[in-house]
């Protein structure tokens, strides 16, 4: 199996566990909130895999890329005609989420796989945006990391 492969899996099981998201559910379709249930977007997280392009990272028998994670973050907001307040709650509850992600992933040690990765960094994140469903008051956020990833060569 490849880094990327070992370095996904890992992401997955340690997500939940390093960023204090044990009782969060991984959304299965993050990249397509809406064609997911409401039930687990209610206070969810999905991984969604984008492009890759090759490092100017230079190792003997090891060639680098540069993948790109993006982690998104659902929660439901309980909306009142009358208060502002949940709504306040709900946004800062997710800048505290994406908070916690930047400072667990920039300590790769943390991930246990430190030695496929030459750098992880951050890269953007979006502002919170409403996601529309049929019932159910949805928010979204999701944040960017760069993972410079080492593949060993084997030379024959």
């Amino acid at each position: 199996m490849s880094n990327i492969s070992t370095i996904y899996d890992t992401l997955r099981t340690e997500i939940p566990t390093l960023s204090g998201f044990t009782t969060k559910t991984e959304i299965p379709l993050p990249d397509s909130l809406t064609s997911n249930i409401d039930n687990v977007m209610r206070d969810g997280w999905g991984i969604i895999v984008g492009g890759a392009s090759p490092s100017g990272f230079i190792e003997f028998n090891s060639q680098f890329t540069d993948q790109e994670f993006t982690i998104v973050l659902t929660r439901e907001i309980f909306r009142q005609t009358t208060s502002v307040e949940p709504g306040v709650t709900t946004n800062k509850a997710m800048l505290e989420d994406v908070n916690t992600l930047k400072a667990r992933f920039l300590q790769s040690d943390e991930l246990g796989i430190h030695s496929n990765i030459a750098k992880i960094e951050f890269a953007s994140s979006t502002g919170i945006e409403f996601v529309e469903t049929g019932k159910n008051n949805l928010r979204s956020m999701s944040v960017t990391f760069i993972f410079t990833i080492r593949e060993q060569i084997n030379f024959c």
